[in-house]
C-alpha cells in the first residue's frame, strides 16, 4: 500500500509550489485511487493466502528471525549495546519458538485454509468489510475536500 501511496501521489497529486483553490482535487484522486487499490488487492490476496498459506506461515516465521537479528546488528554498530542485546534476546526467543512450532504448521495452515475459505465463501462479510474500507476511504475524501 506504502508503493500505491507513493505512485499516486507523485502521478496524480498537486504539483509543489502549486497555489490556487483546487489542490484539493489531486489529493481526491489519490484517496480514491487508493480506495479501489485496496479492495482489489483485498479481494485476491485472499486466494493468495489460501493457495500458499503453508509457506506464508514458514516465510512470517523465519522473516521475523532475521529481521530481530538485522535490528540487532543496527542497534550494535550504531553502538546501543542495550539495544542490541535486547534484539539479540528477542531473535532467539523467536528461535526457540519457531523450532517448538515448526512441526505444527500444517495444522496452523489448514485452519488458516479453512478460515480463509469460509471468508471467501461468505460474500456478505466481504460486502460488510469492502463497505467498511469504503467508509474509511470516504472519510478521507471528505477531509481532503475541506
Amino acid at each position: 500500500m506504502i508503493i500505491a501511496t507513493v505512485v499516486t501521489s507523485i502521478m496524480y497529486g498537486p504539483e509543489v509550489g502549486e497555489v490556487d483553490g483546487d489542490e484539493a482535487n489531486g489529493w481526491l484522486v489519490v484517496a480514491a485511487i487508493q480506495g479501489v487499490t485496496a479492495i482489489i488487492l483485498g479481494l485476491l490476496s485472499l486466494s493468495f493466502m489460501i493457495a500458499f498459506a503453508e509457506s506464508l506461515i514458514q516465510i512470517t516465521l523465519i522473516g521475523s528471525i532475521i529481521l530481530c537479528f538485522v535490528a540487532s546488528g543496527i542497534m550494535f554498530v550504531e553502538g546501543l549495546v542495550g539495544g542490541g542485546v535486547i534484539w539479540l534476546m528477542i531473535g532467539l526467543i523467536s528461535c526457540l519458538y519457531s523450532y517448538c512450532v515448526w512441526h505444527r504448521i500444517p495444522f496452523a495452515a489448514a485452519t488458516l485454509k479453512t478460515g480463509l475459505t469460509a471468508v471467501k465463501s461468505n460474500l456478505g462479510l466481504m460486502v460488510c468489510a469492502i463497505g467498511e474500507s469504503d467508509d474509511d476511504d470516504a472519510l478521507r475524501l471528505l477531509l481532503c475536500a475541506r
